[in-house]
């Protein structure tokens, strides 16, 4: 029988079978993962020993030793002396011209009963990074995708957007081995490779496997001194922000300078001229700049079209600097002018600029794009447009029911219906019922997301800065709340000082370990306008936290490079919120990440965070079944970060039970080692699978996940998302066709997690017009060695065998397990 038969059987035995003899639209209640080992479903796992690891095995790499008890290939790897003097081994790619990879191999003991989990032990920040597999045979286990079920070794946390944070000298690495690999065995082969690259891979120092995810390492694996938050940054100069209004003088210098600009630079300039603590404005030069670029556009665009000549917000960026200028066009009797050039012939600057923003407006509304953060930038520059429009008393302008349905989907007050003539990429607003954001305000990517996540929130400040509407002000102040608990304190890994940042580790784009913490990420990514406009408890908490850091003037970003002249707009709302927080009086709140405990959950998205004592925990109950480049159905996958002072952890586990509408639609895993996408260049056939491994030589390398047969959920009528049955049409190689709603993979109606003392029940359901069906009441039950628990949410002492989890609720329990118990185990 072939690997890819032996897989195929194997996982459609152990779940096809449980949905197959069901009745159909049936509510599906999963245990564990899509290949967990189903012998023993409602077994627990073992627990450990008293005071002991509850590891079954364990590799120490470059213990000659440890390594000769597991029958270890050296491959192309080499033992090194890491962080502390411990020993650890580096994969070096094998001596070929191109395509060459790494590997070494090891056997360690399994279950053949019980999800068997295998964690590694890595070094913070490394010098050389590489994504890192586990290969059965030649057998790729894993997708290059950083989202996805089954991720690189490394979590895909090798990438950087800015600056690089840490917490801690070390951090471990829980993943899944899939069950084919472990069942009715007592030890299984493991191979480790490196892709691609010309340097050695980081270092690896420890192996484990275990069957609690919770893994308790011996006490002979040496860790780090206590991580401990580094000094506040040292403030360049008194006035921290003086050194961004000089940089702003710059700017405004150089552009009003320029024949012309971009958009961004129309814009910034055209706002230069709004404030008086700008000394270096020349009015008649910003005029005569931003009139001659926005002539050049609309000429442009009247001999081709709006799509060729702009972008998500072009259009509106020279509206709002039309608009800021509205006063300097008419004292110049501007608009009555004359467009010289213009391919229509004798046509005045007003009719040209109605014309040039009318053909923009209808264009754009035609294409809304499709992520939360796209959707916003699209929006504002349509309310910027019709804005425009509406002064210039132009019967193109839209209505303000319109506008009002644009913005109220924009934030997610209210489902997406689609504009006449509009063509989405997405299917999943063909429902109605799909929100950008969730009811509790995160962001949807369509998972949750970390950079996009922040962008997202600072987007929809904007818009209330374009709007007014106390109805966009509310609900940028409820993203705010929904931001905070998924920011941490790190420090900056260069520096030493301390930062705050955003989660990267559940992140299903732009993954980070252990945060985000570039460009203001961790503090709001523009934290000091959010305060200046919002003006709520916890955006004025961030941005005093921002000044108290000393962070505020920081002006290592990227965007000074890449848009020059046009960064004016972020630097100029800098220093508005600079100066209005400084002398604002701070709030009572409490930041999560400076509080003793804490818990809160988005029943939408599955995520978790909880604060308990020196214990911080995010999760995300789901991760990366949001289809897109994602996976395509019920995962049952936990992705969750867990750290202290003495311990970092990013793990991938199975939930514990998952419950959800189907109608018997499945997708299966294709043989691809990452699904193909235009938008991110990617393209994997088989020429680009072909690689040179230690020992095989040039072999084609195929995904051992092929065959994985996951449930697709339905709505909660019963009928199936949009594409959700599309599996045999899907072709990965190509992009251009729409895939299935991402509630396929997460429209969950209730969850389950349970990780060390820690128990979720998780109650989606309860929400019709966000597509999560009439409210359904689940019972969490506590495990059989439990005799009392905390309600981390309510504070409240449990001791009943089971608790409620209401519809849009969610139940964190800190579980205490009998002593009994604990003797017996040991």
């Amino acid at each position: 029988m072939s690997d890819s038969d032996r897989h195929d059987n194997w996982y459609r035995r152990t779940l096809l079978g449980a949905i197959s003899s069901a009745a159909v639209p049936v509510i599906f209640s999963g245990v564990g993962g899509a290949d967990a080992l189903q012998s023993h479903p409602d077994s627990a796992p073992r627990k450990p020993p008293k005071g002991g690891s509850n590891a079954l095995d364990e590799v120490n790499f470059g213990n000659p030793g440890s390594e000769s008890q597991h029958s270890f290939d050296t491959g192309t790897s080499e033992t090194v002396e890491g962080k502390g003097g411990q020993t650890a081994r580096r994969l070096l790619p094998l001596n070929a011209p191109d395509h060459q990879l790494g590997s070494m191999s090891f056997t360690v003991e399994c279950d053949p009963d019980y999800r068997t989990y295998l964690t590694l032990k890595f070094e913070s920040n490394p010098e050389n990074s590489k994504r890192l597999f586990l290969f059965d045979g030649t057998d790729m286990i894993g997708y290059l995708h950083q989202g996805v079920g089954w991720p690189s070794l490394d979590m895909g946390m090798n990438g950087s957007l800015g600056a690089v944070s840490t917490h801690g000298d070390f951090w471990y690495a829980t993943h899944r081995l899939p069950g084919y690999l472990t069942e009715n065995s007592e030890e299984v082969d493991l191979r480790i490779v490196s892709w691609d690259g010309e340097r050695p891979s980081q270092n690896i120092y420890r192996a484990y496997t275990h069957t609690d995810p919770y893994l308790q390492p011996p006490a002979n694996d040496k860790g780090a001194e206590q991580f401990e938050l580094g000094p506040i940054r040292n403030a360049p100069t008194e006035n921290q922000i003086e050194p961004v209004v000089e940089k702003i003088d710059e700017l405004v210098q150089e552009g009003q300078q320029k024949d012309e600009l971009s958009p961004r630079g129309a814009h910034g300039l055209a706002m230069a001229v709004q404030r008086d603590w700008i000394d270096v404005v020349d009015e008649d030069a910003v005029f005569e700049t931003v009139l001659a670029t926005v002539d050049d556009w609309a000429i442009r665009q009247a001999e081709s079209s709006p799509q060729e000549v702009g972008g998500w917000e072009d259009h509106g960026r020279f509206a709002k600097a039309v608009t800021l200028l509205w006063d300097y066009f008419e004292e110049r009797d501007a608009f009555s002018q004359t467009l010289d050039g213009h391919p229509t012939g004798e046509m005045t600057r007003r009719d040209a600029y109605v014309q040039f923003f009318g053909e923009g407006l209808d264009w754009r509304s035609t294409s809304r794009r499709d992520l939360a953060n796209q959707f916003l930038f699209v929006t504002i520059g349509l309310v910027r447009m019709n804005s425009v429009l509406e002064k210039f008393d132009s019967d193109r302008a839209r209505s303000q029911e319109t506008i009002d349905r644009w913005i109220d989907e924009a934030v997610g007050l209210s489902g997406v219906s689609l504009n006449d003539n509009e063509d989405k990429f997405a299917s999943w607003y063909e429902t109605g019922s799909y929100h950008t954001f969730t009811e509790k305000g995160l962001s949807k990517e369509p998972d949750y997301a970390a950079h996009y996540g922040e962008l997202g929130f600072s987007l929809a400040t904007k818009l209330y800065h374009e709007t007014g509407l106390e109805r966009v002000r509310e609900r940028a102040i409820t993203m705010s709340q929904a931001r905070a608990p998924f920011r941490l304190l790190v420090n900056d890994a260069e520096t030493g000082n301390r930062w705050a940042a955003t989660d990267g580790t559940i992140s299903i784009r732009n993954a980070q370990h252990p945060g985000m913490s570039s460009h203001l990420r961790g503090y709001g990514f523009t934290p000091l306008f959010h305060a200046l406009m919002l003006k709520d408890p916890v955006s004025v908490r961030f941005g005093k936290l921002a000044i108290e850091h000393n962070v505020a003037g920081l002006m290592e970003q990227w965007w000074f490079d890449v848009w020059g002249v046009g960064s004016l707009e972020r630097w100029i709302h800098r220093v508005d919120g600079y100066r209005a927080v400084t002398e604002m009086d701070d709030s009572s709140y409490r930041t999560p990440m400076h509080r003793d405990r804490f818990a809160w959950a988005d029943e939408d998205l599955g995520t978790v965070s909880i604060t308990d004592g020196s214990e911080r925990i995010l999760m995300n109950l789901g991760f990366g079944a949001a289809t897109n480049l994602h996976d395509w159905g019920i995962n049952s996958l936990a992705r969750i970060h867990h750290h202290n002072p003495d311990i970092d952890r990013v793990l991938n586990i199975d939930m514990t039970r998952t419950e959800f509408s189907t109608t018997g639609a499945t997708w299966s895993r294709p043989n691809k080692l990452q699904f193909a996408g235009k938008f991110l260049g990617i393209g994997m056939g088989e020429e680009a699978r072909t690689r040179r491994l230690p020992s095989d030589g040039t072999v084609v390398i195929d995904q051992a996940m092929t065959g994985e047969t996951l449930p697709q959920a339905a709505s909660p009528t019963g009928d199936p998302w949009p594409l959700a049955e599309d599996d045999d049409e899907h072709d990965p190689d190509s992009y251009d066709r729409k895939v299935p709603d991402p509630r396929v993979g997460m429209g969950i109606h209730y969850r389950e997690c349970l990780y060390g003392q820690y128990l979720i029940g998780m109650n989606t359901s309860g929400a019709p017009e966000r597509g999560s069906g009439h409210g359904t009441t689940y019972e969490l039950e506590l495990p059989d060695d439990v005799s009392m628990a905390t309600d981390l949410m309510t504070g409240e002492r449990v001791s009943d065998e089971s608790v409620t989890v209401s519809p849009r609720s969610t139940r964190i329990l800190k579980l205490e397990i009998e002593e009994e118990s604990k003797e017996e185990s040991n």
